[in-house]
C-alpha cells in the first residue's frame, strides 16, 4: 500500500539529507531484492531485467559515492594485514637466533609502530585542517609512506649498530648515538626533502582527490622524518642500554645467559683486522659468526658475497648486466608512447559485484554520460554574461566526443528566446505566452554575435540576417536598422522638419532609392526585364529629379516606412492614451473604455494626426524603455543572438513568468538558487546548464 503524508513536517536540512540518502539506499536494495539475474547468480539464462537503480550523487551521496566510501573503508583490513606482515618481517630481520643480547626484534617492532603512528598522525592533522580522506589516500599512502618511514628506520638502526660494534668498548650509548646520527642525518633528511618536493609537484594537479592526497603525503613525510630523527634515536638509546647491561631482547627485565667473549679488546682488534682483510678479499670474516645468526647477516652472506659481489666483479656477469640494462631501456623507449591510459568507473568496484557489472554493461551498451556546467554568482541579467555562458557551453559540446542538444539548453538563451517576440512561438505546445505578452517589460533584444556562437542552422540560437530581405539595405545589421528606425519614429522626416535637415540626413539616399523603387513605372517594360534593368531605371529617375522632387520622394517614403514599422501601432495607442483618450484610459475607467476610445479616435483623426500622435509618444519614452531605440548604433555584424538584459528586479520577475509559461523550463532544469529562496528579485547565486 502507498500512503502519502499531506501535513507538512518541520525537519532540519541535515535530517532531510539523511532521509534522502536512506531513500537512495532503499532504492538499490529494493531493486536487488530477490533478483536472481546476472548481478547475483551470474546466470546467462535469466530473463530478469538489468539493474537500473543506480542513483545519482546529487544533493546527497548516491550509488557511486557509497561505492567509493565502501571501497575506502574496505582498505582498513588490507593495510592492517600489511602492517602486521611488515611488523613480522622487520622483527625477523632484527632477530638474532643465537644471541638474545644482539637481537633487536623488539626495537624493530617499536620502530614500525613509530612509522605507523606518524602516518595516522598525519591523517589526523589533515582532518583538522579540512582535508578529506579519500580512496586514493587510504589505498596508496599507507603502503607507500609507512614503507618510506621503515626505510629510514633501517638506515638509522644499521648506522647505530655499526657505530656500537666499533665503539661500545670505549664509548657509551650517547656518544654512539651522536656519531651514528651525524652519519645518517644528511641522507635521511635529503631523501625526505626529495620526497616532499615530488608530492609538492603532484599537489599542482587540478583534481581535488589528487592534490588532497599530495597534501596528506607531504604532511606524513614531514611527520615520519620528525619521528625517525627524534623518537627512534631515543628508542635506540634504551636498546643500547639494554645491550650494555647484557639483557635479553625477548625479556629486557632479565639478564641474558649468553656469555660475553673474553678479552674484548683483543677481539675488537681481531675483528677490525678481519674487516680489513674482508675489504681486500671481498669476503666476510669467519669471526662474523660470533655475532650469531640473524636475517641481516644471512642476507649479507648470501646476497652480497655469493650473488652481488661475485657477479659485479666478473666480466661475463658485467656483460649480462649491460645487455639487460640496454634491453630495458630500449623496451621502455618503444612502449612508453603506447601505454594504455584511462581509469574506468568499474575499476573502482570489487570484481563480480553488481556495481562492477553495471558499469561494464553501461560502458559497453550505453557509453554516454550527462554533461552539466555549473555557474556561480554571475550577473545573469547582463547581456555579455548571457553570451559568455552560451559560448562556454558550445565550446564543450563542439568537442567531437560530446553529443549535445541545441544551445537552447542554456537557460539564459532559452529565456531570451522566450522574451524575444521575433523568436518566441506561442503557437507551440510548450509555450503558453511569450514574454512580451505575459508582461511588456519581459521583452528580449538582439545582440551582436561577438563570441561566434552557433546559428540556428546548426543547432544554436543566433540568427544570420545577411540574407534577410527586409534588412538588405543594412547588410543584415539589425542595429543599423534600429538606428534608422529611431530617426524614423522620432519624426526626423515629419512635415515640420526643414528641407535642408532632411537633405542632410544619413538616411536620405536610402529613402530616396526606396521611394523611387516604389514607383509603379518600374514594374513596366523595360524596367522589369531584370534586376540590372530595374537599377538602371532607378538611377535614371534619380538623375532626372530636382532637389525639391527628391525631398518630396524622401518624405513620402519616410511616411510609408513609419506607418509600416512594427512599433507604429503601439506608439499611436500610447499617443492617444496621453491625449484624446486620457480620460477614458484612466484608472477609474472601465477596462473596455480605453480600447473603444482608441478605435473611435483612429476613425475620426486623419493619417497625419495619427502620425503626430505616434511621434509624440515615441519622443516621450524614458531612457532605457524597451521600445526606445535611441541607444543603438550600427554594429558591423550580421549575426545576432537573443539576449535579455534587464535590471535585477525586472529580470527576476520575468524569470518567474518564463517558468510559468514555458514548459521547457522543467526540461532544462537550471537549478536556480538565489540569496532568498522564493524571492525572484534577489541575485542568483548558482545556476546549471546541462543536457548533453
Amino acid at each position: 500500500s502507498l500512503s502519502i503524508r499531506v501535513a507538512p513536517i518541520n525537519i532540519t536540512v541535515e535530517e532531510a539529507e539523511e532521509a534522502l540518502e536512506e531513500m537512495k539506499k532503499a532504492l538499490e536494495d529494493a531493486a536487488l531484492e530477490g533478483q536472481m539475474g546476472p548481478w547475483e547468480s551470474g546466470s546467462e539464462d535469466s530473463s530478469i531485467a538489468v539493474h537500473t537503480a543506480f542513483s545519482d550523487d546529487g544533493v546527497v551521496p548516491g550509488s557511486f559515492s557509497r561505492l567509493l566510501a565502501e571501497e575506502t573503508e574496505s582498505s582498513y583490513l588490507l593495510f592492517s594485514v600489511n602492517f602486521a606482515l611488515v611488523s613480522a618481517l622487520v622483527a625477523l630481520f632484527f632477530l638474532n637466533c643465537t644471541d638474545a643480547v644482539r637481537s633487536k626484534a623488539l626495537f624493530g617492532l617499536l620502530g614500525v609502530g613509530l612509522a605507523i603512528f606518524a602516518f595516522f598522525g598525519s591523517l589526523g592533522f589533515a582532518s583538522i585542517i579540512g582535508i578529506k580522506v579519500n580512496i586514493i589516500t587510504l589505498w596508496i599512502l599507507p603502503f607507500l609512506l609507512v614503507g618510506i618511514g621503515i626505510d629510514d628506520m633501517f638506515i638509522i638502526s644499521f648506522a647505530i649498530e655499526r657505530r656500537w660494534e666499533e665503539g661500545k668498548e670505549s664509548a657509551g650509548p650517547p656518544v654512539v648515538l651522536g656519531q651514528a646520527m651525524s652519519d645518517v642525518m644528511g641522507p635521511v633528511t635529503l631523501t625526505s626533502i626529495i620526497n616532499v618536493l615530488m608530492f609538492v609537484v603532484m599537489a599542482r594537479s587540478s583534481l581535488i582527490g589528487v592534490y588532497e592526497t599530495a597534501y596528506v603525503a607531504i604532511i606524513a613525510i614531514v611527520m615520519l622524518w620528525f619521528v625517525m630523527v627524534t623518537s627512534l634515536p631515543a628508542l635506540a638509546a634504551f636498546d643500547l642500554q639494554r645491550q650494555a647491561a647484557r639483557r635479553s631482547d625477548f625479556c629486557p627485565c632479565l639478564p641474558s645467559t649468553h656469555d660475553e667473549p673474553s678479552q674484548p679488546a683483543a677481539r675488537l682488534s681481531r675483528l677490525r683486522s678481519l674487516r680489513s682483510v674482508q675489504g681486500r678479499a671481498g669476503r666476510a670474516p669467519a669471526d662474523e659468526h660470533d655475532k650469531g645468526i640473524s636475517a641481516s647477516i644471512v642476507v649479507t652472506k648470501y646476497v652480497y658475497e655469493r650473488l652481488y659481489s661475485a657477479a659485479i666483479t666478473r666480466r661475463p656477469w658485467q656483460l649480462v648486466i649491460i645487455v639487460l640494462s640496454l634491453a630495458m631501456l630500449v623496451t621502455c623507449a618503444v612502449k612508453v608512447g603506447s601505454l594504455p591510459l584511462g581509469l574506468e568507473l568499474s575499476d573502482f568496484a570489487e570484481e563480480d559485484t553488481w556495481e562492477a557489472l553495471y558499469w561494464d554493461d553501461k560502458t559497453l551498451y550505453f557509453p554516454f554520460w550527462p554533461v552539466h556546467m555549473n555557474f556561480g554568482a554571475l550577473e545573469y541579467n547582463d547581456a555579455y554574461v548571457q553570451l559568455g555562458m552560451l559560448r562556454l557551453w558550445e565550446d564543450v559540446v563542439n568537442v567531437s566526443e560530446v553529443v549535445a542538444p541545441v544551445s537552447g539548453f542554456v537557460w539564459t538563451a532559452a529565456l531570451a528566446a522566450w522574451a524575444n517576440p521575433q523568436v518566441c512561438d506561442d503557437a507551440g505546445v510548450t509555450i503558453t505566452q511569450c514574454g512580451p505578452d505575459a508582461n511588456p517589460i519581459c521583452r528580449g533584444i538582439w545582440f551582436p554575435n561577438i563570441y561566434g556562437s552557433r546559428s540556428v542552422a546548426v543547432g544554436g540560437v543566433c540568427v544570420d540576417f545577411q540574407n534577410e530581405p527586409s534588412l538588405a539595405p543594412w547588410d543584415g545589421d539589425v542595429y543599423a536598422f534600429y538606428e534608422f528606425s529611431h530617426r524614423l519614429l522620432n519624426g526626423s522626416f515629419s512635415p515640420s522638419v526643414p528641407d535642408e535637415v532632411v537633405l542632410a540626413s544619413p538616411d536620405f539616399e536610402l529613402l530616396l532609392l526606396l521611394g523611387v523603387r516604389a514607383d509603379a513605372s518600374l514594374s513596366a517594360s523595360p524596367c522589369n526585364a531584370s534586376s540590372a534593368a530595374a537599377e538602371t531605371c532607378v538611377a535614371r529617375a534619380v538623375a532626372a529629379m530636382t532637389t525639391v522632387q527628391k525631398n518630396q520622394v524622401v518624405r513620402a517614403a519616410a511616411v510609408i516606412a513609419h506607418r509600416a514599422h512594427e512599433l507604429y501601432s503601439a506608439m499611436v495607442d500610447a499617443g492617444l492614451t496621453a491625449t484624446v483618450c486620457a480620460s477614458s484610459c484612466g484608472s477609474d475607467s472601465p477596462p473596455q473604455a480605453c480600447p473603444e476610445c482608441h478605435d473611435t479616435a483612429r476613425a475620426e483623426l486623419d493619417a497625419a494626426e495619427l502620425d503626430a500622435a505616434a511621434i509624440g509618444a515615441y519622443r516621450s519614452l524614458p531612457a532605457g524603455h524597451p521600445a526606445s531605440l535611441a541607444s543603438y548604433r550600427a554594429s558591423g555584424h550580421h549575426e545576432f543572438c537573443p539576449v535579455f538584459p534587464l535590471p535585477q528586479d525586472e529580470f527576476g520577475m520575468c524569470v518567474d513568468l518564463w517558468q510559468a509559461n514555458d514548459q521547457r523550463y522543467a526540461i532544462i532544469d537550471p537549478k536556480i538558487k538565489q540569496d532568498s529562496p522564493g524571492i525572484s528579485t534577489k541575485p542568483i547565486r548558482f545556476a546549471q546548464v546541462g543536457g548533453a
